[in-house]
């Protein structure tokens, strides 16, 4: 697709009335900014679409012109596919509609609503969403990947709590999808993420708030070793789908190398405080903020972690238990980890997660206990190519321990082998949907089914 094509875009953004950034817009650097701090790109504009409508006639102008088109549902892609270099960018912030229903329990969600603006949208009437840990993640597009939360092993995958979703495809223009109506579409878009057209509403199921308990439990890294057995066999063999519990190898705000189990508790509270009373026995603890938090002050808590404006390259891959070997190699690697800001962690799924068969939606990923990732993160000033290095190196050395198959929100662009045997069978049937939906392939920045 041509990329630098200014003059048809800017005639085409002047006949179509939206709000339009161009290179010397005041705003454009601020409308560029990503996630990722290490994507440089630079769109020739940024359209700023108010509906659906506007949304189509984009779609087709970058068909027609064979612009290449990006859509930006939240700036969070690691490896910046909400940008195009030279093309042309469909920003969806300005879709900020919401409504909630607290008698159904259900939200309707514009693309531009973060989990932040969800969940204080949700407080007052009690209810609480599916959704990751960072409130400024683009709420749709995380979820259309997947949506791992650490409500997760409770109520499902955020795909998982989909009822209807509203979506314009370059074909057929603007359908409203659900199990009855397009199911196909449906199923797809239920872990398929952005290639089947842009999605610019969803509904979803809201869930009631119980004691919702969350923080950190902090110890020595040289503590890992009896900590990290005890809490996989655990979580194997003894959690509820109430507890998701992440075992993390990170730098402590002491500047000391440590092991952090990021906790949550979602669940009826004598319950909770038995078994949180249980985790305190693990080892003792550096740093212990466990609480009773709700979402949001729970969502805030997360934010210090990875703050704006850093560099990332992420590594990751399902697995069904870290081994002591595996543990070692981890071990041996964080003590010359480059960055302070780099994260190796065991992220536990499971639970609610399995009850759903690998092909009932697109996302397939459910018979994994654990998600292995390495963060790798670094700020402006320091060596990327270190940075870099080491994150491979570790990735490379862990491998054989791992399944080769990955959630593809924390994975930049890895190749198509990577993205088909991720999806395993549901490949196929996910590449005939989008032949019919996006035979041309116009929305191919992203974890890419071709056509």
């Amino acid at each position: 697709m041509h990329r630098i094509n200014g003059k048809k875009i800017r005639a085409f953004a002047k006949l179509l009335n939206a709000k339009t950034v161009y290179p010397e817009t005041a705003v454009y650097l601020e409308a560029i900014q990503l996630f990722n701090a290490a994507i440089h790109k630079k769109p020739a504009a940024i359209i700023y679409p108010r509906d659906e409508a506007e949304v189509f006639k984009v779609l087709c102008f970058c068909r027609d012109q064979s612009i290449e088109l990006a859509v930006n549902g939240g700036c969070h892609s690691v490896d910046g596919y909400a940008l195009s270099d030279g093309g042309l960018v469909l920003d969806l912030s300005l879709l900020t509609q919401m409504q909630i229903d607290p008698i159904q329990k259900t939200a309707i969600l514009g693309a531009g609503v973060s989990p932040g603006a969800l969940e204080k949208a949700c407080a007052p009437f009690k209810l609480m969403a599916v959704h990751g840990e960072f409130p400024s993640v683009g709420f749709i597009g995380q979820t259309l990947n997947g949506g791992y939360s650490l409500l997760s092993r409770c109520y499902g995958m955020g795909c998982d709590n989909l009822i209807s979703v509203k979506v314009v495809t370059p074909t057929e223009g603007l359908l409203t999808v659900d199990k009855d109506h397009h199911p196909d579409l449906f199923w797809a878009l239920c872990g398929g993420g952005g290639n089947f057209g842009v999605v610019t509403e969803i509904q979803i199921r809201l869930h009631p708030q119980r004691y919702l308990c969350t923080g950190f439990l902090a110890y020595p890294l040289n503590e890992a070793k009896s900590i990290i057995p005890k809490w996989r066999e655990y979580m194997l063999n003894q959690a509820p789908n109430e507890l998701s519990i992440s075992a993390v190898f990170a730098t402590l705000p002491t500047g000391d190398k440590g092991l952090l189990l990021a906790t949550m508790f979602c669940g009826e509270e004598t319950l909770g405080k038995k078994i949180l009373h249980d985790l305190r026995q693990f080892g003792t603890t550096l740093m212990d903020n466990l609480m009773p938090r709700s979402m949001i002050e729970t969502l805030e808590l997360y934010v210090p972690i990875t703050p704006a404006g850093l560099m990332h390259h992420w590594r990751s891959d399902f697995f069904i238990a870290p081994t002591d070997e595996m543990l070692n190699i981890i071990l041996q690697a964080f003590e010359t980890v480059p960055s302070h800001r780099t994260l190796v962690f065991f992220e536990s799924h499971g639970g609610a997660i399995g009850h759903i068969a690998p092909e009932a939606t697109a996302y397939p990923l459910r018979q994994y206990p654990f998600n292995f990732m390495i963060s790798g993160t670094w700020e402006v000033s320091q060596s990327s190519a270190d940075c870099i290095r080491w994150t491979d190196e570790l990735y490379q050395k862990v491998k054989p321990y791992l399944s080769g198959r990955a959630y593809l929100n924390y994975i930049g662009a890895e190749g198509a082998e990577r993205i088909k045997r991720s999806y395993g069978q549901n490949y196929y049937r996910l590449q005939k949907i989008k032949q019919h939906y996006d035979p041309r392939n116009i929305l191919h920045l992203n974890q890419n089914i071709a056509p």
